[in-house]
Order: structure tokens, then C-alpha cells, then sequence
């Protein structure tokens, strides 16, 4: 398992979302930075012990 190969996943999943759930489905707008957060977490060079102390800089 790559940083690559798990950015590369993520992308592709991310992008395959509008299709499996609707363009129009909750969350929509959210799923890319949802991805890209994960990415982040996944292969960034410091580990974050909860997702929710990344994310919180986001919420609305």
C-alpha cells in the first residue's frame, strides 16, 4: 500500500460517488473535501489521532 495508491483510490471513489448515490444526494457538496481530508489523514506526515480535529476548521 502507496500514499499514491491510497490518494488514487480515494479520488476515484470520490468521483464514482454522484453516480452511486445521485447528484443530488445529501452530502453532496461535501464528499471532495471529505476525500481530500481523508487523503490528508491517510498519508500525511503526522498522524491525527481523530478526524474530527482536522474537520473542525470546516464545520459551519
Amino acid at each position: 500500500m502507496t500514499a499514491a495508491l491510497v490518494q488514487q483510490t480515494l479520488s476515484e471513489l470520490v468521483e464514482s460517488l454522484p453516480e452511486r448515490v445521485g447528484a443530488e444526494g445529501p452530502g453532496m457538496t461535501h464528499f471532495s473535501l471529505a476525500g481530500r481530508i481523508l487523503s490528508e489523514l491517510a498519508t500525511g506526515p503526522e498522524f491525527a489521532e481523530f478526524l474530527t480535529t482536522v474537520a473542525y476548521e470546516y464545520l459551519d
